[in-house]
């Protein structure tokens, strides 16, 4: 069993806020354990709002990737919380389907 799609956040302004979040994920993978539910290390990443103080997180020993757009459920989510890059594949794959529906004619 795989835990997919799992989300964890926390609002980091202060070197003890980024404390707190590795204490949470620390938590995350007890609990996982105990569950017997498997994170693939390889797809966790990080993604920052904003500047903070604390960028090193890590699961299992592993620092976890920094990213800043990671599609999630078919959305691109992006670390500036603008829609355009989302807005453009949309477009990209409506105006391919376009394209096709002249062929079948």
């Amino acid at each position: 069993m795989f835990a997919d799609n799992t989300k964890i956040s926390r609002i980091v302004t202060e070197v003890e806020d980024g404390f707190l979040l590795q204490q949470d994920l620390d938590c995350l993978m007890e609990s996982s354990k105990y569950w017997h539910i498997d994170f693939n290390i390889d797809k966790c990443k990080i993604m920052r709002i904003q500047q903070c103080c604390h960028d090193m997180f890590k699961v299992n020993g592993n620092k976890l990737q920094k990213v800043t757009e990671e599609k999630d459920l078919g959305i691109v989510v992006t670390n500036d919380l603008k829609p355009s890059v989302q807005c453009s594949e949309t477009a990209a794959i409506a105006s391919k389907g376009y394209a096709g529906a002249w062929d079948n004619r």
